[in-house]
């Protein structure tokens, strides 16, 4: 799917998340145990308060409403009872979320505690185009599943799909 910007061009629409960390296990580790370490290395503990904040006003693809747009989709994560607690700061050194808008960069997120390891001057998640419409709305809350800790079905290794990829 491409998006149209203001200067008539399209860029893409993808989601696209960062590197995962994955732990080293020991290779006589029980596979069950193994399970259960890589479904849960990367969620937050229930009762965390994630903080949030944004390092820009909305960048290239608008102003306030987008924000708006992304503190929404906070609440309506928190209204599910996920069992995290979501607040915004100002300061972005305070946050273990950081929010940037770019339409180059497309729309990604870190997942769960993987936040933790980057940089406090640095976004762990990114917003490629406007947040407004329907698609953009289910962006913002897709994006902040990752931040709370799901991931991509597909990158689960306990997913048992099967590509077919002769076509």
């Amino acid at each position: 799917m491409h998006a149209p910007t203001e200067s008539g061009t399209t860029v893409p629409r993808y989601c696209a998340q960062p590197p995962q960390t994955q732990p080293v296990l020991r290779p006589d580790l029980n596979p069950n145990r193994s399970r259960a370490i890589l479904l849960v290395r990367a969620k937050w503990i229930n009762g965390t308060v994630l903080h949030y904040a944004f390092l820009d006003q909305g960048g290239d693809i608008g102003g306030p409403e987008q924000l708006d747009e992304v503190r929404r989709a906070f609440q309506a994560r928190k209204a599910l009872g996920v069992g995290l607690e979501f607040q915004e700061v100002a300061d972005p050194g305070d946050s273990e979320v950081r929010v940037l808008f770019r339409e180059s960069e497309g729309s990604a997120s870190y997942v769960g505690r993987d936040n933790l390891g980057i940089a406090t001057t640095e976004p762990t998640m990114t917003f490629g185009w406007d947040l407004t419409t329907p698609y953009g709305k289910a962006t913002a809350l897709h994006e902040i599943g990752y931040a709370i800790g799901f991931a991509h079905d597909h990158q689960n290794p306990f997913a048992g799909i099967v590509w077919n990829e002769g076509s």
